[in-house]
């Protein structure tokens, strides 16, 4: 696009102006938007942090409130909590229960285990008491290396 005449190319160059004129206006409103969203983005960000902080706060008390009984157990139940934090409920003269959880099924002894002097063992045979959980059992020296707690399943 070439201009011939001297006064086309001020024509062009006082619309080049105009048009630069409009830009400016344009980019100081895009400027004004964006200063906004950041304050609006920075509101938004400290809420966020707040509700955060608020959930945290719940979220620890609500965890002390499911590890304490709400009220005491029923006439003729008891509470017991299973090392996997299960919560459950049996009756008072229960002896051993079963955790019902898929990923745990321990089976937990309540009432101690008599403890009674061995009576002809079979060779290899030994009775064993757990360090975590302190239940006794029997078992073979022979065929096994470690003795796994049928109780709390530790080794």
């Amino acid at each position: 696009m070439e201009v011939n005449d001297y006064s086309e190319c001020v024509k062009e160059l006082n619309e080049v102006d105009n048009e630069i004129k409009q830009i400016q206006a344009l980019n100081k409103e895009y400027m004004i938007k964006l200063e906004q969203v950041g304050e609006l983005q920075e509101k938004c960000v400290q809420q966020i942090s707040h509700q955060r902080y608020r959930l945290a706060v719940l979220s620890k008390s609500l965890k002390k409130e499911l590890n304490m009984p709400v009220k005491n157990a029923p006439a003729g139940k008891k509470y017991v909590r299973c090392p996997c934090n299960c919560l459950l409920i049996c009756k008072s003269s229960s002896i051993r229960i079963a955790c019902p959880r898929v990923n745990c099924k321990r089976i937990i002894n309540l009432a101690p285990s008599p403890i009674t002097p061995p009576t002809n063992l079979s060779p290899g045979m030994s009775r064993v008491i757990c360090v975590h959980c302190s239940d006794a059992f029997m078992f073979n020296t022979l065929n096994n290396a470690l003795a796994r707690c049928p109780h709390c399943r530790k080794v």
